[in-house]
């Protein structure tokens, strides 16, 4: 897998975070024989890549310098920073700390649910208590319910695993009770749309 890795041909910041995580998952893996250093030097490659391509605002784009910030891309990337934190890669705190203001900025004013969703997961994984965050979200959630036809999805997932991580069990299970993967609701990202 690390050869074909290598060898990812595309280049956009999306791609190229979806390229890092593998290495994230290897090293965690114990039954997977792979060389540390090689894995730590591909994290920080995909680090080094994340700061050429924030934005002052914290934000990610899909290249360098040529495109505002996208929220779901941003979303994407500092979910990548934070799985490789909580791994124990040093992650710069200037880079960490813009990028989690930028999440926060989609978590408390985003309209669309599933992002606000995710946005809220990567906070609470991150160490931020999203409590608000999430009563928000419900606000939102209940809005959109009594204005069309609401489908339980990943953004409930999203939710119950903040609950989960915030000691909330029972709120948690209650969210994710009905909850049917694959069930036909709409696509989760309107891909590079935001």
């Amino acid at each position: 897998i690390m050869s074909y890795l290598e060898k990812y041909p595309y280049g956009c910041t999306e791609q190229l975070v979806s390229k890092g995580f593998p290495y994230l998952v290897m090293n965690r893996r114990i039954d997977i024989k792979i060389d540390k250093t090689k894995i730590a030097d591909f994290i920080s490659l995909t680090v080094d890549m994340l700061v050429s391509r924030q934005a002052y605002s914290g934000g990610f784009g899909l290249y360098p310098g040529q495109e505002p910030e996208r929220d779901f891309i941003s979303l994407y990337a500092f979910h990548f920073l934070v799985e490789a934190r909580n791994e124990g890669f040093r992650i710069q705190n200037g880079l960490f700390n813009k990028a989690r203001k930028y999440v926060q900025q989609i978590a408390g004013n985003s309209s669309h649910l599933h992002e606000k969703a995710y946005a809220i997961y990567l906070l609470t994984k991150s160490g931020t208590v999203t409590t608000s965050y999430i009563s928000n979200w419900e606000k939102l959630k209940d809005t959109m319910e009594a204005k069309v036809s609401y489908h339980q999805d990943l953004a409930d997932a999203y939710i119950a695993s903040s609950y989960l991580l915030l000691k909330q069990e029972k709120k948690a299970l209650s969210m994710v009770s009905d909850l049917k993967v694959g069930s036909g609701g709409r696509a989760f990202y309107r891909y590079y749309s935001s």
